[in-house]
Formats: structure tokens, C-alpha cells, sequence
């Protein structure tokens, strides 16, 4: 008996489980049925994939107008096949990973439509399970027109989440049995687990839903399910949860009954309310303060009905201050409003308030009103139609603000700008004029510069022609030295030798000795003459300069100077020949003289050196002394001198010969002055002399 009761125990269990399979495949093609129900009424494109086979199974109207396809014409295609090359090698990795459920996947990618198209998609995709069998899930949004804005694509996002994982709500699936009064759950995303404090597996693992979730409602509203159950009809409603960790929170759900044989199901989707329900609570507890706040600000706030005269449902306080009518006498005739409005501004208020009630654009305003005594009160009236819950325009809400002290400052900115804008044209006519005259004046300065210009090269034409003359001058006083030196010393002195010699004969000749005496003194008056005509003759032309040369005439001034004005003398030359112009030689001899001279007249020096060396086909020649030096910025030998050769004198002539002059001295540290001048055989004017005379004059 046992083992016949064992056998009909087995083959009833047999029975159930086949029943029950053949049930639950009734229940997974009617669920089927009916979440596909669903996707065709969403608004985003949704593409249902069996990753096993990487191809589209199910394809919703929105996917198919997005890209262009018929459901048929993409159901059976590839994953691959609706996106371009250059997405592929990033898709396909991700495909499989969420498909073996290592990732979810949410990105931009682009897709390819049929007629060729690239359009830019937001992919959510996630996994979901019908029968024990994977399916991957993908919803596109389609993004092109927010591409170049991300953070109305950010906002956009938060408002299109999927309505499985990646969804905002928590949407579920439950079965629903009427006698036990038991919700077990067949299916939920993770948003539905957070929602209730649990992981998805606490949730699906349990036969009774109200066993891990605390439910809270009205028996009325509990009353209004049970019948949308019974009639399969769609409900919504409000209810709280108590969450595990005993937090109590708000959730608008709503729900579409679907029945599938003799069993119930509930397709559920539940947002959570909470912070909305708790601001709600907020909002009515801070009512009285905004109320009370609105009164303390200086504006008039207000709300007006949407008709053509804008009647006065509410006025603030304020109303009394601004235009001296009290909050009773204001609503107690409600069209008050348009009745104080100025005449002049009534029409274009009344035309603005009309669009704003028209369009629903925002109501913004400058005009005037009369206050209670008969003054104007200028006003700037902002207001927006707020809309009641069912999206109906509702009232108007608006502040007015009293802008009257603005608008006369307004007015008097207005004048003084006006007066500015006159004052400026007048400025304007006398700059017009100032420039006019400033342009004759330049111009006359302009003539005049060129003139000056003119002048300028003109004086500038005749300094050189001046330092030419200059040279050529001193070169023919020389000369003329020269020539004078050579008759005192051919004619003069040996006329005085001549008459001394026969002096000294007619002396033998005298017998007396008082004659003999005359005759010697005589003599010895020839005798000085003749040395002061030698000496004469050395001072107005050096016959040394042009029998040995420069340095041999520049020794002979040192050898002259240690005699006269008592000064140790050091002369230092490289030895090398230095062949000179004859402008050259006489200028270097005639400046060395002169430095000298001003070494013994003002340097008050002991010692005095000359160099004579050759530098890159120059001759340089240093005059240095342990004087009292002096500051050479404040110096003013460089003027010119009348009474001497000077630096400035020398200076100019160095310039003419293509020469120059430097100065190295400071107060008590001596001077060195230093004369650079091109040896012979250098371009420069050479004044017509001989290749000859020049090489004599250089010897």
C-alpha cells in the first residue's frame, strides 16, 4: 500500500511539474505579450537581442521610424549591422561583456540608418531573463539635435532612464493570487530592489512580497486595486514603504493587471516620491512665511485672473505705501487696476497683458498708474501665469515694483545727456576748427623744416668745406713757415756768417786797439744775431720734421720741453716705419706741440710721455701725464679755443683726415690723451701730393 500510494504520489508530481512547465510557458509568452505591449508604447527606440546569435529579435516603432527599417526588416539583422564600421571595434567588446553580464552598458554611439544616415544614439542596454533565458535589452535615444549641448542632454537623460536597470522608476512584475492575498515577485530592476532596501535576489527569492515590504495605504485605495485587478484595468495611486532600516518613503506607483489563464499578474511601476511629498509638507509649513515675507518686501505682489481687465484676486500690504490705497479698498472693486492705469499707457499694457495670456510668455512692463491723492506713481509690473495641476492656466502671479525716483532720474539723465550731446557737437565744430588751424600750422612747420633740413645740409656742406679750408690753411702756413725758415736761414744767416767773417778780417787789419775792440763787439752782436735767427727758424718750421721725419721732430719737443719747463720726458715707439701724408705729418706735429704746451700751462705735471705706434694701418699717438687730470663730462676744452690749437681744433682736423680723438682722464688721476690718423696709402684726400714727397715727408 505504501508503495502504491509512493508510485500515485510520483506520478502526480510528474503531472504538476508538467502542468506547471506548460503554465509557466503560457505565462512567459503572455508576459511576453505583454512587456512587448509596453516597449511599443514607449517613445524611445528599444531593440531586444538574443546575445547567443547576436541578432534582433524584437524591434519597437520608435527604433524603426529612427532609423528608417521595418520591424521585419530589422528583426533577424546583426548587432553589427546597424552601426558604423568605426563604432564596431568598441561595440562588439562591450556587447559581449554585458552579455556574459560583466558590465552594463549606457554610451553615445552612432547607428546607421537605411537610407544611409549616421544617426547619434544614447545606449542603455541591460540583461533581462523570460523562461531562464538571457535577452539583452536596448534603449536608444535618439541625441542629434543635443549633440552640441551637453547639459540639455544631461537633463534630458535624467527624465528617458530605461524602464529596466538603467530606468528612474522601479518597475516589477508580480503574481498576484486573490485567495491567499499574496504578492510574489517574477521580476524587477535594480531600482525597484533599491527602492526597497533589498537586493534583487532577497526579492525574488521570497513567495509573499508583503513579507519583506511594509506597505502603507488607505483601505480605500486598497479597496480601488483590488477592483482594477478584478476589471484588468490600469490604476494608479500613492502609498509609503518601510524600508529595513525603518525609514518610511513615498512612492507613486502605477499598475496594468494582466490575466494569463486563471493567474494575475502586475506590471508595476513605482517612482519614488519622497523628497517631493516631505517639500510638499515643507511648502505648507513655510506657506504662512513666504506669506508674511512677500508682505515685507517694498513691492507690490499680486495675482490677477486671466481675463481682459487682469481682476485682482490678491494684493499685498504694500499697496499703501505705493499708491495710497488700502489692501480692503483695492479688492474690494477688483477691476480697480485697469481703472488707474494712465491714459496714454492703458492700450500698450492692455496689448502686452493680452499676449502674455495668449502665448503664456512672461508678462513684463513699464507704465504709470494714478495713486489715491492724484500723483503718478510710475511702475515695472512682472508677472507669470501659473498653471494648476492638470496644466490649465490657473492666475497670474506678478510683482510690481515703484521705479518712479528711477524714471526722474531717468528724465533728468535724459537732459543732461541731451546737453552733453550739444556741448559735444560744439566740441566737435571746435576741434574741427582747432585741427583745421593745426593743419595750417603744420604745414608751416613742415615748410619750415624742410627749410631747416635744407640749411642744415647746406651747413653742414659748408663745415666741411671749412675743415677742408681749415687744412688746406694750415697746411699753406707751414708751407709758408717752411719758406720763410728757409730764406732766414739760406739769406739772412749767411749774410750775418759772410759780414762776421769779414768782420774778423778787418779786425786783423786794424792797428789800433780801440778799432779792434769796436770790430769784436760788433762780431759778437753778428754772432747773437745769427743764433737767434738759427733759433727763429726752428721755432716757425722744424727743419727736423722734414730732414728725419716725425718721431725724430716729436723727440726733438720732448728733448725742448725737458729743457724749458723742466719736465722728465719718456718718448716709446715700436719701431716700425710710418710712412705719413704730408697733411698728416704736419697736423701730428703741430697737435703733439700743442698737447705738450697744455701739459706745461695747466696739467702741472711732472712726468710726460709720448707713444708713437703703428695699429691697423694708423698711427696712434698717446700724450699721457701724471697731472691733475679732469672730469671729462664737464670739461669745456673741447669749445673752441681762440688763443690756442685746442681739442675741439684738433678734434675737427682729426675728422677731416679720417682721424680721431680720445680723452681718458679724471680729477688727480693724470690725462692720456690718444690721436689716431691712417698712415700713407689710405683712402683719403691726399691734396695733390707726389708719391714721393710723401714718402720723403715720412722718413
Amino acid at each position: 500500500m505504501k508503495m502504491k500510494s509512493s508510485n500515485k504520489r510520483g506520478t502526480g508530481s510528474v503531472k504538476n511539474r508538467v502542468e506547471h512547465a506548460r503554465a509557466g510557458r503560457n505565462i512567459a509568452a503572455e508576459f511576453e505579450k505583454n512587456l512587448k505591449a509596453v516597449f511599443d508604447l514607449v517613445t524611445e527606440g528599444i531593440l531586444v537581442s538574443d546575445p547567443e546569435t547576436k541578432r534582433f529579435v524584437y524591434a519597437n516603432p520608435a527604433i524603426c521610424k529612427m532609423l528608417g527599417y521595418t520591424s521585419n526588416e530589422l528583426i533577424g539583422l546583426k548587432v553589427t549591422d546597424i552601426h558604423p564600421k568605426y563604432e564596431q571595434p568598441f561595440l562588439l567588446p562591450g556587447y559581449e561583456a554585458m552579455a556574459k553580464g560583466e558590465i552594463t552598458y549606457a554610451a553615445d554611439i552612432s547607428c546607421l540608418a537605411k537610407d544611409g544616415r549616421i544617426v547619434h544614439t544614447d545606449v542603455n542596454s541591460t540583461r533581462i531573463y523570460i523562461d531562464d533565458k538571457c535577452w539583452l535589452v536596448a534603449c536608444f535615444t535618439d541625441i542629434a539635435g543635443l549633440k552640441s549641448t551637453q547639459h540639455i542632454l544631461s537633463n534630458r537623460e535624467k527624465h528617458l532612464r530605461l524602464i529596466l536597470d538603467q530606468s528612474f522608476d522601479g518597475i516589477n512584475i508580480c503574481e498576484y493570487d486573490f485567495k491567499t492575498r499574496k504578492r510574489r515577485l517574477i521580476l524587477c530592476n535594480d531600482r525597484y530592489a533599491q527602492m526597497a532596501g533589498r537586493s534583487r535576489e532577497e526579492l525574488l527569492a521570497v513567495d509573499n512580497l508583503n513579507d519583506l515590504i511594509i506597505f502603507r495605504g488607505s483601505e480605500e485605495e486598497g479597496k480601488k486595486c483590488l477592483q482594477s485587478i478584478k476589471n484588468e484595468t490600469p490604476h494608479r495611486g500613492r502609498c509609503s514603504w518601510i524600508r529595513p532600516d525603518g525609514k518610511e518613503n513615498y512612492y507613486d506607483w502605477v499598475s496594468k493587471p494582466v490575466k494569463v489563464g486563471d493567474r494575475y499578474y502586475i506590471v508595476g511601476i513605482d517612482r519614488d516620491v519622497t523628497e517631493y511629498v516631505r517639500a510638499e509638507e515643507q511648502l505648507r509649513k513655510t506657506e504662512v512665511k513666504y506669506r508674511t515675507l512677500i508682505e515685507q518686501i517694498p513691492a507690490i505682489t499680486y495675482t490677477a485672473a486671466i481675463n481682459e481687465t487682469s481682476t485682482t484676486l490678491y494684493v499685498s500690504p504694500q499697496v499703501e505705501d505705493i499708491l495710497g490705497l488700502t489692501q480692503a479698498e483695492y479688492e474690494q472693486d477688483p477691476d480697480l487696476w485697469g481703472k488707474k492705469l494712465h491714459p496714454e499707457d492703458r492700450d500698450r499694457v492692455l496689448d502686452k497683458l493680452k499676449k502674455t495670456h495668449s502665448t503664456g510668455v512672461p508678462f513684463r512692463c513699464e507704465y504709470r498708474m494714478f495713486a489715491a491723492d492724484g500723483g503718478i506713481v510710475w511702475l515695472r509690473d512682472e508677472a507669470v501665469i501659473i498653471k494648476s495641476e492638470n496644466g490649465k492656466d490657473a492666475f497670474l502671479q506678478g510683482v510690481m515694483f515703484d521705479i518712479t525716483e528711477l524714471k526722474h532720474a531717468e528724465q533728468a539723465l535724459r537732459r543732461i545727456e541731451e546737453n552733453l550731446r550739444r556741448s559735444k557737437d560744439e566740441l566737435e565744430e571746435r576741434v574741427k576748427q582747432r585741427t583745421s588751424d593745426l593743419e595750417q600750422v603744420n604745414k608751416r612747420l613742415r615748410a619750415e623744416i624742410r627749410t631747416r633740413k635744407q640749411a642744415q645740409t647746406e651747413l653742414l656742406v659748408y663745415q666741411s668745406r671749412l675743415r677742408s679750408l681749415a687744412s688746406e690753411l694750415s697746411l699753406a702756413e707751414e708751407r709758408t713757415r717752411r719758406r720763410i725758415a728757409t730764406d732766414v736761414h739760406d739769406h739772412i744767416g749767411q749774410n750775418l756768417a759772410m759780414a762776421k767773417m769779414r768782420l774778423q778780417l778787418l779786425a786783423e787789419s786794424v792797428q789800433t786797439a780801440q778799432d779792434r775792440l769796436i770790430i769784436g763787439e760788433i762780431s759778437d752782436i753778428i754772432a747773437g744775431t745769427i743764433e737767434s735767427t738759427r733759433s727763429l727758424t726752428f721755432e716757425i718750421s722744424p727743419p727736423v720734421l722734414y730732414e728725419l721725419g716725425f718721431e725724430a721732430a716729436v723727440e726733438w719737443l720732448l728733448r725742448k720741453a725737458r729743457k724749458q719747463q723742466g719736465l722728465k720726458t719718456d718718448f716709446q715707439t715700436d719701431g716700425y716705419k710710418k710712412p705719413l701724408d704730408e697733411t698728416v705729418c704736419v697736423f701730428l706735429f703741430q697737435a703733439v706741440r700743442e698737447l705738450l704746451v697744455n701739459v706745461a700751462k695747466h696739467a702741472h705735471a711732472k712726468n710726460v710721455t709720448v707713444s708713437v705706434y703703428s695699429r691697423n694701418e694708423h698711427i696712434q699717438v698717446a700724450v699721457a701725464d701724471d697731472g691733475v687730470g679732469f672730469d671729462t663730462k664737464k670739461s669745456e676744452s673741447l669749445q673752441p679755443n681762440p688763443a690756442g690749437f685746442g681739442l675741439f681744433s684738433i678734434r675737427e682736423r682729426l675728422s677731416y683726415i679720417g682721424g680721431n680723438l680720445k680723452i681718458h682722464s679724471a680729477p688727480g688721476k693724470g690725462t692720456e690723451i690718444t690721436i689716431t690718423a691712417p698712415l700713407a696709402g689710405q683712402e683719403r684726400d691726399t691734396g695733390g701730393q707726389t708719391d714721393e714727397h710723401k714718402n720723403n715727408i715720412g722718413r
